[in-house]
């Protein structure tokens, strides 16, 4: 017979177990829901061609200037699990590096606050609908979650540590340097860490001076590791500087109100949102005079890093991949608040521990839409790429594709990654027979039709393959003018698409 230390020991492990089955279980249908999104073409493609440059040496686009991560980072990892398993095993990837954020949430939250608030934590977050889509969603935010885990975990080990605490908290800068290195927005919540290890060692010994000082060390060590990154990465060119300031720190400002922004969060933290609130207020009313109370209301208030930053410059462009980044903090909070109002009675406990699993439910029954949704609301691509292929392979002339990555991704394993990215134009980068490019539109934006549309009158594309979207500001512009050239004729009309062939007789 197991003894109740036994139990006690086994138990935790089988609930999250059964937490990562489920999780895994509700990721996996999403796989196949659909073919590469622009984002997974791009960094996956990036990754074969930085493998094609170390291997071969062969020229690359300047990845730097305009990737929100470094291409050194995530891609060339991608890219090893695309070449083995194709987009599914890179899917799958981001699959283990979701289940593992999952699993540092819990180890994370049990250090804090126990089973119970450990238990409720892991399963709010781990089925939110964000988590579950990242999970099969194969770029750098799965990777950058699972570093921004480590380092919240390595922070907590650093504060309640009375021997190893600097060495945790140097790991911890480690790490978070890893994950701001590969998405720079997680830059976002290195506060937060820090913070966290301040505030966590405070709750152990009123001694400010040590807790201070882990919190120097971790955050010391972070501004010389990203300092040296940057003074290597920044030799000879300015390609990361640009990237860094096009596509975070200077990001081009959207157009969306900022409470249409904030409200765009809603549908990730709408079940452990109000539940952590719950636990910012129970906490203050509960642990007066505590040092507790500050992990709480850090952790509470750090799902509103997100929002805030990104209603500064009115775009909501992944926001809900930064947001659910806020929910795995909040998470904490929100099992502090169910293990808060289990104190008590066995009645109490039994009517909280019922809503809990409700509240479980719940984010279950809208996190699996959220999912299905957000991994369907781009076009399939299968039979675009399927007609424009055959056309695509046996030119010679330049090419306009409005989403490059997906022609540079799926053509490459039939001709090669390096062999015809020179050729292409995209929407935002309009390459020259010279090499060099022109309308580089602010990244994020819908391009600049005007040098586009001079380029067709020139007849300088042989084939154009745009998104038949006529309620987009380039799409709108390009389709009529195609329509109306003599010297472009339409080839094929997937699903979603417009392909355009410059017409045999065409010469200017």
């Amino acid at each position: 017979m197991p003894t109740g230390s036994t139990r006690r020991k086994v138990l935790p492990a089988v609930l999250l177990t059964v937490i990562l089955l489920a999780q895994a279980c509700l990721s996996i249908p999403l796989l196949h829901l659909d073919t590469a999104f622009t984002d997974e073409a791009l960094y996956l493609w990036a990754g074969h061609m930085d493998w094609a440059h170390l291997i071969h040496g062969t020229p690359i686009p300047p990845f730097a200037t305009y990737l929100s991560g470094s291409p050194v980072f995530y891609p060339p990892i991608g890219a090893i699990a695309d070449s083995v398993a194709g987009l599914t095993g890179a899917r799958i990837l981001s699959l283990l590096f979701m289940l593992t954020s999952t699993g540092l949430l819990w180890l994370t939250a049990n250090r804090l606050y126990g089973h119970r608030a450990a238990f409720f934590a892991t399963a709010l977050w781990a089925f939110v609908g964000e988590t579950l889509r990242l999970g099969a969603f194969a770029t750098y935010d799965p990777m950058a979650c699972m570093l921004l885990a480590l380092a919240a975990y390595a922070g907590v080990r650093a504060a309640q540590s009375e021997n190893c605490g600097p060495h945790w908290a140097m790991f911890c800068a480690a790490v978070l340097a890893a994950a701001n290195c590969t998405k720079y927005a997680t830059g976002l919540f290195d506060p937060v860490v820090v913070g966290l290890i301040i505030t966590t060692a405070l709750t152990l010994e009123p001694d400010r001076k040590r807790a201070i000082r882990l919190g120097g060390i971790a955050g010391g060590y972070l501004a010389i590791f990203l300092s040296m990154l940057i003074v290597i990465a920044t030799t000879g060119n300015g390609y990361y500087s640009a990237g860094i300031a096009a596509t975070t720190t200077s990001r081009a400002s959207g157009g969306q109100a900022a409470s249409q922004v904030i409200s765009a969060a809603w549908p990730v933290i709408e079940i452990v949102g109000p539940i952590a609130v719950l636990g910012l207020v129970l906490c203050l009313r509960l642990e007066r005079g505590s040092p507790q109370r500050l992990v709480t209301v850090l952790l509470a208030l750090t799902g509103a890093l997100a929002p805030l930053e990104q209603a500064r410059i009115h775009t909501s462009t992944s926001l809900n991949k930064h947001e659910d980044f806020g929910a795995w903090f909040m998470a904490m909070a929100a099992g502090y608040a169910i293990g808060a109002l289990s104190r008590g009675h066995y009645l109490r406990r039994a009517g909280v521990t019922l809503a809990a699993v409700g509240a479980v439910a719940a984010t279950i029954l809208i996190g699996v839409p959220f999912a299905r949704f957000g991994d369907s609301y781009w076009p399939s691509t299968a039979e675009v790429v399927h007609e424009a292929k055959p056309l695509l392979v046996s030119s010679r002339g330049e090419l306009l594709f409005q989403n490059p990555s997906i022609a540079n991704y799926d053509l490459g394993g039939d001709i090669g990654w390096t062999s015809i990215w020179k050729r292409i134009s995209g929407q935002s980068d309009l390459r020259l027979r010279s090499g060099k490019s022109v309308d580089n539109a602010p990244v994020g934006s819908s391009g600049i039709p005007g040098p586009y549309l001079a380029a067709i009158h020139r007849g300088y594309f042989q084939y154009i393959v745009i998104d038949n979207d006529p309620a987009d500001p380039f799409d709108a512009r390009l389709i009529p003018a195609l329509h109306a050239d003599p010297h472009y004729v339409l080839v094929a009309s997937p699903p979603g698409f417009l392909v355009w062939g410059r017409a045999p007789q065409a010469s200017r």
